[in-house]
């Protein structure tokens, strides 16, 4: 393989993967799944950044033909030429963070707690010299974690039905038995987030309904997107307050709230006020 490839292998066992056979729709619906795990994770390897977007990855991801190892198929990960080092401390850092993906989307709390050590080294692996770094990219983690739920759960399709379990990975790699991949079905119920500060546009207001439909504005992990916000503010009801302002000059505002998550995903944001420099221009 290419330095700049850090390969990963994907084993599906027993039942039909026992005859070395799998059923087609359900190990294309897996493979799509782990694809995003890998592209999404692999990114973060990279940049230390998440990006929801495929077209925004600085990673791609390749398979092989399969092999007659009861199933199994080699993903790669190929890292841009200046990336090429990466390639080589690619293992450190996946075994821990993909084991975390797995083990946050089945719920599993002492695995959770297991592995949590060995990610806190290789966050700490990944932010180099730079200690100030660890907060953000574990903080990071978290949010690439919650978010790649969907995903997880295709690749765990084929359990039950055509395979037993599955292997991500090499000799240390992630196993998800039916067990697993029960919990890891079950839909999550909605989280809410902290109270914290949001810049936003807000493009459509219902000044009876006291609610909203907005933007944010600098911040990539929900840029491209519209959602729908609740005004829970008493300043709302003032003549001419600071929504309706920045919703006729098409100004964003810094806002304060909690949002509703579902899988990762912002359901509503819940704005309580506006913070100390309500208009930016």
């Amino acid at each position: 393989m290419d330095g700049n490839l850090a390969v990963v292998p994907i084993r599906y066992d027993g039942l039909d993967a026992e005859r070395h056979q799998i059923e087609l729709h359900l190990l294309g619906e897996s493979l799509a799944g782990v694809a995003r795990i890998l592209a999404v994770s692999g990114h973060f390897i990279a940049t230390g950044q998440y990006a929801k977007q495929i077209q925004a990855l600085d990673v791609k991801v390749y398979v092989s033909e399969p092999k007659a190892n009861c199933f199994t198929v080699d993903a790669a990960i190929e890292f841009a030429k200046q990336q090429q080092l990466l390639s080589g401390f690619a293992g450190v850092i996946l075994g821990p963070l993909l084991g975390w993906i797995f083990a946050r989307a089945s719920n599993n709390r002492a695995e959770m707690k297991a592995l949590k050590d060995s990610l806190d080294k290789a966050i700490e692996h990944l932010a180099g010299q730079n200690s100030q770094l660890v907060p953000r990219l574990l903080s990071t983690v978290e949010r690439m974690a919650e978010s790649l739920r969907p995903s997880v759960r295709s690749a765990v399709a084929p359990i039950g039905k055509t395979c037993t379990h599955i292997k991500i990975g090499g000799d240390t790699g992630v196993v998800i038995d039916e067990a697993t991949a029960a919990s890891i079905r079950d839909v999550a119920p909605d989280e809410v987030t902290e109270e914290r500060t949001w810049d936003i546009r807000i493009t459509e207001l219902d000044i009876e309904g006291c609610t909203a439909k907005i933007r944010f504005e600098d911040d990539a992990e929900w840029e491209g997107g519209r959602f729908r916000a609740v005004i829970t503010d008493p300043a709302f009801s003032v003549r001419e307050n600071v929504y309706v302002r920045a919703f006729v000059s098409q100004r964003r505002i810094r806002v304060r709230g909690k949002a509703t998550l579902r899988e990762g995903e912002i359901q509503v944001l819940y704005i309580s006020n506006t913070d100390e420099f309500a208009d930016l221009v």
